[in-house]
C-alpha cells in the first residue's frame, strides 16, 4: 500500500528516534514519470557488547560461545523437565480423580436402587395384604373364621405317584462310539 506523507512528517526526532519504514509515493518535479522514495535514517545501534574490547579499552574475557550454548541448552532442558514433570503429575491426578468419580457414581447408583427397593418393601409391609399374609403364616384367624389344620395319620407316608416314567440308564462311552460307527 502506498501512502503520501509530507517530508516534514519524516523527522525522526518526533518519534523518539524510532521510525517505522513506510513506502511513500510522490512525483519528483524534475522527473515526473519516476516515483521517489523517501530516505529514512534509523538511529545507530550500540553493539559494543559484541566487541572483544570494552568501552574503557580493556580486553574482555573471552566466553566460549559453545559453552554459552550448552549452558542455555541445559537451562532449557531443565525447564522442559519441570514442565513435563508437572504435566505428568496433573495427568496422573486426573486419572485418579476420574477413577474415583466413576467408583462413587456406581456406588451412588447402587445406594439409590437400595433406597427404592426399601421404600417399595416398606409400602408393601404397611399394606393390608402383607398383614393378612403374616397372620396366615402364623395360623391366625379373623373373627368368625374357623381354623382347619389337615393332619396326616402316623405310619402312612404320602404315596409317590406312579405315572412318571422311569429314567433310562446312561450308556457307557464305548456304547456311544459303537453306535456312532456301526449304527444301532
Amino acid at each position: 500500500m502506498w501512502v503520501q506523507i509530507p517530508p516534514s512528517a519524516l523527522d525522526p526526532r518526533k518519534f523518539g528516534g524510532f521510525f517505522v519504514p513506510v513506502f511513500i509515493t510522490g512525483y519528483n518535479k524534475v522527473m515526473p514519470e519516476r516515483k521517489k522514495r523517501a530516505r529514512i535514517s534509523l538511529p545507530r545501534l550500540n553493539l559494543s557488547f559484541l566487541q572483544r574490547k570494552s568501552s574503557d579499552g580493556k580486553p574482555r574475557p573471552r566466553v566460549d560461545s559453545r559453552l554459552r550454548q550448552q549452558v542455555i541448552l541445559v537451562v532449557v532442558l531443565l525447564l522442559l523437565a519441570l514442565v513435563f514433570a508437572s504435566l505428568n503429575q496433573r495427568i496422573s491426578q486426573n486419572i485418579r480423580l476420574t477413577t474415583q468419580r466413576d467408583q462413587l457414581s456406581t456406588e451412588v447408583m447402587q445406594l439409590t436402587a437400595t433406597v427404592q427397593a426399601l421404600e417399595t418393601r416398606k409400602a408393601y409391609i404397611t399394606s393390608e395384604a402383607a398383614v393378612e399374609e403374616f397372620a396366615r403364616e402364623r395360623r391366625m384367624i379373623r373373627e368368625g373364621e374357623v381354623l382347619v389344620v389337615p393332619l396326616t395319620p402316623p405310619g402312612n407316608p404320602t404315596p409317590t405317584p406312579s405315572g412318571f416314567p422311569t429314567p433310562h440308564p446312561t450308556p457307557q462311552n464305548w456304547e456311544v462310539w459303537w453306535a456312532l460307527f456301526f449304527g444301532d
